[in-house]
């Protein structure tokens, strides 16, 4: 992967695989930050390849480049799935220096303000607290404005990791397991059964009791925004 040439020291990694519908929708909502489309934070597009459809990750580029032009794709070669795809994204992006790394999937949209509110989310409770590793925003409820705003509040650890601002030293300190985990479970991409799901569940909780996600102590903790209020139709 040949580094942007935007300097900083914040980026965006974009995961991709084959939903160009809701990729169109993601990368239009993400061109939309001023952010991203003043080229101050450089945009990685790490592209799955899919062997049914050869043409796909051609047609992502295309869309991409049209969204977001001085974004960078990164093809892969062979069939990652998502959860190799978002592990070797952080791997080769903090690798290459980066302090802040947001991650986004291709099912999710966000708003023109959505990039500045988290470097500000993150600026805010870093200030605060030395255990932050994670931001991020979240809106679990349809309705107006006016409905959300009296509900909105800060929580901690109400973990929904999509669209997240990841820091590079929570990384650091999560990567060897990540990386144990990618060679466990996922060395072929995301084949998933029962078996495999609970042989998962019972890896992560043997190294959560033995310290191994934390960073001494207290653990890093996730921050986001949440609007609860009911439902509304």
């Amino acid at each position: 992967m040949k580094r942007s040439t935007i300097t900083g020291d914040t980026a965006v990694a974009l995961i991709a695989a084959n939903r160009p519908g809701y990729f169109k929708e993601t990368v239009d909502a993400l061109a939309m930050n001023p952010e991203i489309s003043s080229a101050a934070v450089p945009v990685y597009c790490f592209v799955d390849k899919n062997p049914e459809s050869p043409r796909l990750q051609a047609a992502h580029v295309d869309t991409l480049l049209e969204a977001i032009p001085h974004a960078t794709p990164v093809l892969r070669e062979s069939t990652y799935g998502c959860a190799r795809q978002i592990i070797d994204a952080r791997v080769q992006l903090f690798g290459e220096g980066y302090e802040r790394l947001f991650v986004f999937e291709d099912d999710l949209t966000v708003d023109p303000t959505y990039i500045a509110y988290c470097l500000q989310l993150w600026s805010w409770s870093r200030d605060l607290y030395d255990n932050v590793g994670f931001v991020s925003g979240w809106v679990e409820c349809h309705g107006d404005v006016a409905a959300k705003l009296p509900a909105a509040s800060v929580v901690r650890w109400h973990a929904r990791l999509w669209g997240y601002l990841m820091g590079r030293d929570a990384w650091r300190s999560v990567e060897p397991s990540m990386l144990e985990y990618q060679m466990r479970f996922k060395p072929d991409g995301d084949r998933k059964s029962q078996e495999t799901n609970r042989l998962i569940r019972t890896w992560f909780a043997e190294k959560r009791a033995a310290g191994q996600f934390e960073r001494g102590s207290p653990s890093w903790t996730y921050f986001e925004l949440s609007a609860s209020c009911p439902r509304l139709t």
